[in-house]
């Protein structure tokens, strides 16, 4: 496993992320299988968890905090999310105010059983939901060690490219893969200004595969229904990027993977599942090389972003 600095952190992550997902807290995954995949992880050189107070109602953060439990804390960096609640029916409130943040980190550090946050995510925030009152907050809960870095989680790329010089904010989490390869630009200048960048969804949900179309679990017909709901237009497109799943003897998710850890300024790339074969399988992945003209051939196709 290789590692990388966070830009503007004392941190060093794994290349490859376990992503702690609502999918993976749920009871369809036992609890005793959800932790095992993560010990797995971390014995085979993944350091890096990433979760959200709202994944399952929290039951996320409880399940990462019981593994967090077992193993040495420090070897060991934690992200999560703060803003995002679960309602009534499944329906996700947000609430971005300096009071809900403070309360959602003092729940967060109770569920995961640790005294400090490694990075607090504002969850997925629109930009008039943040205010120099919150800024200060959160200036307040790094001084007070609860969290050690903070930043925003989102795909919006004017919000990021709005946010990304306020002081408090060090790194960035955001949707990079090969069908929003034009994203470079926007992490290029967040390096610029020695702030760290972590690649969410860097398998693009396979949506440049055919893969999708044959789901055989739970978790794929779950994929499928939410692409075909929230991504049909960026699934339409991504068949430009079909030739990338077509190279022989090189699997789609080594070329999806190395894509996106091919930006030097990308720390780390969050995966997420529920089978241990495929933590495997992902790691094998960044054992290709892949041909550098692939790579540039991606970057020439301007996919539109889905915003």
């Amino acid at each position: 496993m290789q590692y990388r600095k966070l830009r503007g952190t004392d941190l060093k992550l794994s290349v490859l992320g376990m992503g702690c997902s609502s999918f993976w807290a749920l009871k369809s995954t036992p609890e005793e299988t959800a932790i095992s995949l993560l010990q797995h992880a971390y014995d085979k050189g993944i350091n890096f968890f990433d979760t959200g107070s709202s994944y399952a109602d929290g039951n996320a953060e409880r399940r990462l905090g019981k593994f967090i439990n077992s193993i040495e804390r420090s070897s060991v960096v934690v992200s999560t999310k703060a803003g995002t609640k679960q309602a009534s029916m499944g329906n996700a409130t947000k609430d971005f105010s300096p009071k809900a943040i403070r309360e959602s980190v003092a729940e967060s550090l109770e569920r995961l059983n640790t005294e400090y946050i490694d990075i607090l995510f504002l969850h997925s925030p629109k930009l008039d939901e943040l205010s120099s009152e919150l800024f200060n907050e959160i200036e307040k809960l790094i001084d007070e060690g609860k969290i050690r870095f903070a930043g925003v989680h989102s795909s919006d790329k004017v919000v990021v490219d709005t946010v990304k010089s306020i002081d408090c904010f060090t790194v960035f989490l955001s949707d990079f893969n090969l069908t929003r390869a034009s994203f470079e630009t926007t992490i290029n200048d967040i390096a610029n200004l020695n702030k760290g960048f972590i690649a969410a969804t860097p398998l693009a949900q396979m949506l440049f595969t055919n893969k999708i179309f044959f789901p055989t679990s739970k978790k794929d017909f779950w994929y499928l229904a939410r692409a075909l709901k929230n991504r049909r237009k960026q699934l339409i497109n991504s068949f430009k990027l079909r030739f990338a799943s077509q190279l022989p003897n090189i699997p789609a998710e080594a070329v999806a993977l190395n894509f996106a850890l091919d930006n030097k300024h990308v720390s780390s790339a969050i995966f997420g599942t529920t089978q241990h074969k495929n933590i495997d399988k992902n790691i094998e992945a960044l054992t290709f090389s892949i041909p550098q003209e692939v790579f540039n051939k991606i970057r020439r196709i301007k996919l539109p972003f889905r915003e």
